[in-house]
């Protein structure tokens, strides 16, 4: 083609394809590469445009072996707000490169200047005609030798795609029964307006506000002026001015934007008409403006039904309140379901589309009309109820009658102070509870929340499927449990964990007597007080237990000791005595001991002295003497000279006992447990060991050493709980 056009001689071969790939071994790119050099006159397009989708936008140029001899222009195409063509730029930019339009290559094609490239910077609007001074030849006509050369001799030949499923047509202004313009005849289009020079450009900012505050002042003068009916003559007039100016300007090549000036001629008198009466209702629109401002912040809207905007919401509800076998028709006449099963319709809306929802049971019990009366309360429409916009469009269009007005002013008066009211105690009550507030529609979305359930959570919370990760229950699951709570009409409380926080979560089911949609509401309270409380009485049971059971178990093992020996060996009545004494008493000071524990642990401080740590380790091997004798191990007492510290001496004999014992539990049979009292560092500390042949601290129990109810695992004591005190 671009052959026999060259032989034509043709002025310009604008050739709307682009040829972005080449093979040099293809005899066909080799051939076309060469006929565009011989040429001299071929014009090949480029555009810009995103080619992968997450990439940038890129120009996208013919081969190096087709541009080469050619001249490139950019077929650009930036449509206006309405998917309509009706501006183009003659120069368009992609970094530091400037193309010119397409047509406008081929327009300077044969000419070096222009004065278009000073105005090049800004769109400029195509005067679109349907039948211009162009000719259209068929490109298989002009193969074929159809179209004589003389007809194609000296003219400017635009070559593209008109096909609509083989091109890229856009819309344009232009009425062509109702087709789209293909892009060949819209660059022919362009270049026709460059050759008449009857590209139109926008008027300049300061003439078009210039002009519209002129006729806008004059308009603001005039009215105050005049009647309703002089009034209603001027904004005619003045509608007849701005169309022919608009026409005027536009055959000089000047588009003026007049739409905003011919609404403010309707807006104004409107508006002015208003102001007039605005003293009569100043009161009443005071009013309305408050009640509107509290309405556009009100947080907890109560819904009279559930909006679907997807079949997955639908699907979400119905799984919720198990119920599996259904199907969404678009007419109740369409099913086909089975004689066997108990079908039941309801008219639901999904987006905007009416549906009807069948559902089908094998059996219908009370359970399953529940199940019903819970989805006609959630999906059914509630057209009869009234809310508070549509009493605000009453109001707003009441007539004007003192009777009326004063009867509005009355209504919109209580109301806001009913609503006041309300909002005030309703805020107040929730935001001082001490527990987190969650109210949802059975479809999770959150209708209110308060400050203490952000705070519980770390996080504002929008919906409540953002709740569920955060919160975990102790026992169940998220779904199961609101399940019965709506289906079964009964409140439960259950127990969670939320990080570190232990919870008791409420959740009831509110259902109106009025036509609202079923609520959710969850109350979250934190008890991490309560179970601490809870976990230090077990503390305290475990203690008491062990503590009492050193000196028990030393008075045990003192009665079997009795019983072994001999007549001639036992213990005289005094010494037995004395014992007893002595060991329930040691039990009777550990008790009382604990009670300190208690003060020590609280904000009271603990009394120090001087001790003799020796004294105080022979103190509590003495009281585990018997208890070591049972196991036939040998206590032994190995201590420097001068024990003096300066501690409480109760606190530290209970440190003694508490090793001891625990020595002699985990040691084997004729074994020795050996207390050692040596100098520390500097010999200003003293050091105590205790020393046994037990099987030793593993080194999975070192972390939990000094916590409590952590011990070691032997034959011996696997059945003790704690180990009192700790370390």
């Amino acid at each position: 083609m671009i052959e026999l056009l060259s032989q034509a001689d043709a002025r310009v071969i604008a050739y709307n394809i682009v040829f972005s790939h080449s093979d040099l071994s293809d005899e066909n790119d080799a051939f076309l590469a060469q006929t565009i050099k011989i040429s001299g006159r071929t014009i090949l397009p480029l555009y810009f445009d995103r080619l992968l989708k997450e990439g940038d936008v890129l120009e996208v140029l013919p081969a190096d072996e087709f541009r080469q001899y050619a001249g490139l222009g950019h077929v650009n195409s930036y449509l206006d707000s309405d998917g309509t063509l009706r501006s183009m730029r003659l120069i368009d930019r992609f970094l530091d490169h400037q193309w010119p339009h397409f047509s406008f290559a081929s327009f300077l094609f044969n000419q070096p200047f222009s004065e278009l490239f000073l105005q090049s910077h800004a769109d400029v609007y195509i005067t679109f005609v349907t039948e211009g001074d162009f000719k259209r030849y068929s490109f298989v006509d002009v193969l074929t030798g159809l179209v004589p050369p003389q007809e194609l001799s000296q003219r400017t030949i635009f070559v593209g795609v008109t096909a609509t499923s083989m091109g890229d047509p856009l819309l344009t202004p232009v009425d062509d029964s109702g087709r789209q313009s293909p892009a060949v005849d819209i660059n022919a289009n362009i270049f026709q307006a460059l050759e008449h020079n009857s590209l139109i450009q926008s008027l300049p900012v300061w003439a078009s506000f210039f002009i519209n505050s002129s006729i806008i002042i004059l308009v603001l003068f005039l009215i105050p002026r005049l009647s309703g009916l002089q009034q209603l003559v001027m904004t005619l007039t003045c509608f007849l001015l701005v169309c022919f100016l608009s026409y005027g300007l536009l055959n000089q090549g000047y588009w003026y934007q007049s739409a905003g000036l011919m609404m403010a001629l309707v807006i104004i008198p409107f508006i002015w008409n208003l102001l007039r009466l605005s003293r009569l209702f100043n009161y009443f629109r005071q009013q309305l403006k408050g009640l509107r401002q509290q309405q556009a912040r009100k947080i907890f809207h109560l819904p009279e039904y559930i909006r679907l905007n997807s079949e997955a919401d639908l699907k979400s509800i119905l799984s919720l309140i198990q119920i599996d076998d259904y199907w969404l028709l678009d007419d109740a006449s369409t099913d086909d379901s089975s004689m066997l099963s108990v079908v039941k319709y309801l008219d639901i809306q999904i987006a905007q589309d009416k549906k009807v929802l069948a559902l089908y049971f094998e059996d219908f019990t009370d359970f399953e009309r529940r199940k019903v009366s819970i989805l006609y309360q959630l999906l059914s429409a509630g057209t009869d109820s009234i809310d508070e916009t549509s009493l605000a469009s009453s109001i707003d269009n009441a007539p004007v009658s003192v009777d009326i007005f004063s009867q509005q002013l009355a209504l919109v008066e209580s109301f806001q102070q009913q609503l006041t009211m309300s909002h005030s105690l309703f805020e107040a009550s929730i935001e001082g509870i001490a527990a987190g507030i969650l109210v949802t529609d059975l479809a999770g979305n959150v209708l209110f929340n308060n400050k203490m359930l952000s705070e519980l959570a770390g996080k504002h919370i929008l919906e409540l499927a953002e709740l569920f990760p955060l919160v975990s229950l102790r026992q169940g699951d998220w779904i199961n449990v609101l399940r019965d709570v709506i289906l079964l009409q009964q409140p439960i409380t259950v127990e969670a964990r939320l990080m570190n926080t232990d919870l008791s979560v409420s959740i009831r089911c509110i259902e109106s007597q009025q036509s609202l949609a079923p609520l959710l509401v969850f109350n979250l309270t934190d008890v991490s007080a309560l179970k601490q409380a809870h976990r230090s009485r077990n503390e305290m049971i475990d203690f008491l237990s062990h503590d009492l059971r050193s000196p028990m178990a030393s008075l045990q093992a003192l009665v079997n000791q009795t019983r072994a020996l001999s007549s001639s060996d036992q213990l005289t009545t005094v010494e037995l005595i004395d014992k007893v004494d002595h060991y329930s008493q040691r039990g009777l000071h550990f008790s009382e001991q604990f009670l300190s524990l208690a003060q020590v642990e609280s904000d009271e401080g603990v009394q120090i002295y001087e001790v003799d740590l020796y004294s105080v380790s022979q103190n509590a091997i003495d009281t585990l003497y018997h208890q070591a004798q049972e196991k036939s191990i040998k206590l032994h007492l190995d201590a420097i000279d001068e024990c003096w510290v300066m501690g409480n001496g109760d606190l530290l004999e209970r440190i003694i006992l508490n090793l001891v014992s625990n020595a002699i539990k985990y040691s084997p049979n004729k074994s020795q447990v050996v207390v050692n009292i040596a100098f520390a560092g500097d010999n200003s500390q003293l050091e105590l060991r205790v020393n046994d042949q037990g099987p030793g601290i593993s080194l999975d129990l070192v972390t939990n050493l000094f916590k409590p109810y952590k011990r070691g695992a032997d034959h011996n004591t696997l059945q003790a709980k704690g180990i009192g005190l700790g370390l």
